[in-house]
């Protein structure tokens, strides 16, 4: 198959997708050994085909975040616009994700998937440095997101685990960008259509992406929930509620009401099933960032134990 570039160079691709075609697109790996060797295109669906999401992959071409790739992380960004021999808009060129990625959410769980390799062993919970290694995948995902929030542009909005993949060296791959809410000094650009209401915080049943100015601080949230979920394999606010929050059954009513499991409401929690537990084998310094009801520190810290571990 053959796309264009907006100067009219021929990108050959793949036949095949790389993954299942999602909502908006498919994915296929670019057939090349020059310029796009390691690079990969999304064409949309036809229905996502608009002007305005053309105009928003411009933007985001642009306006790239300072650092989009290192040994750790690579932000899998837009960097060019194809086309078919029409120059009827498709999609956009971006990075391949690192080789032999698997979704960050294969490692969120209690048990690491028997189909994974061997070498996936390395994350195993039950031993010092597999907590070590899931801390320097928190560390990853922090910095890279931190890279897209400096440029003062970007929030994520639906940063959720099925967005992150990961290699058994804990290197990230942070995809669907495309997705992001675009806003300059507080007006909205370009709105972020979804949410993942688990990973979403309380505010969230206010704000609607969609039509409102969605802040950074909402994506901390996000992170802290991913980041106890990486360590942990469980969802911070995974218990049973009691008392005034008996009818806050479902885990977006908990953190509508702000029932962490190691919160100021735990009085009103019960059968709080024993992952949770393991918090508090964390350094305390580390407790302490999730207990924070500001998520920042989590980002900053994070970063800063990079040099540590």
């Amino acid at each position: 198959m053959l796309v264009y570039t907006k100067t009219g160079a021929i990108i050959k691709i793949d036949d095949t997708p790389i993954a299942v075609a999602g909502g908006e697109g498919t994915v296929y790996r670019i057939i090349s050994t020059g310029q796009y060797s390691d690079s990969c295109v999304k064409i949309y669906h036809q229905d996502i085909r608009t002007e305005v999401r053309k105009k928003k992959i411009d933007f985001m071409i642009c306006n790239k975040p300072t650092i989009l790739a290192t040994v750790n992380f690579i932000i899998c960004w837009p960097q060019e616009m194809i086309f078919n021999h029409n120059q009827g808009f498709l999609g956009f060129i971006m990075p391949l994700a690192f080789p032999k990625s698997e979704k960050l959410y294969e490692i969120t769980n209690p048990e690491i998937p028997k189909r994974l390799s061997l070498g996936w062993g390395k994350f195993d919970r039950s031993q010092k440095t597999g907590i070590e290694k899931r801390l320097k995948v928190c560390v990853n995902i922090a910095v890279a997101i931190h890279s897209i929030h400096q440029t003062g542009k970007y929030s994520i909005v639906d940063y959720k685990p099925q967005n992150i993949l990961l290699t058994n060296e804990g290197q990230i791959s942070i995809i669907d960008v495309d997705s992001f809410q675009i806003a300059s000094n507080g007006q909205v650009l370009y709105h972020s259509e979804v949410a993942t209401r688990e990973y979403a915080p309380p505010e969230s049943f206010r704000i609607i992406p969609s039509t409102s100015f969605v802040p950074n601080s909402w994506d901390r949230f996000s992170l802290a929930v991913s980041f106890y979920e990486i360590i942990f394999g469980i969802h911070p606010f995974a218990s049973t509620s009691i008392g005034q929050y008996n009818n806050a059954n479902a885990i977006i009513e908990k953190i509508q009401n702000g029932l962490f499991v190691h919160g100021s409401k735990k009085c009103h929690l019960t059968n709080i099933p024993p992952l949770h537990n393991n918090f508090r084998q964390l350094p305390n310094s580390i407790q302490q960032l999730f207990i924070k009801e500001s998520a920042f520190y989590t980002i900053k810290v994070l970063c800063s134990l990079s040099k540590n571990l």
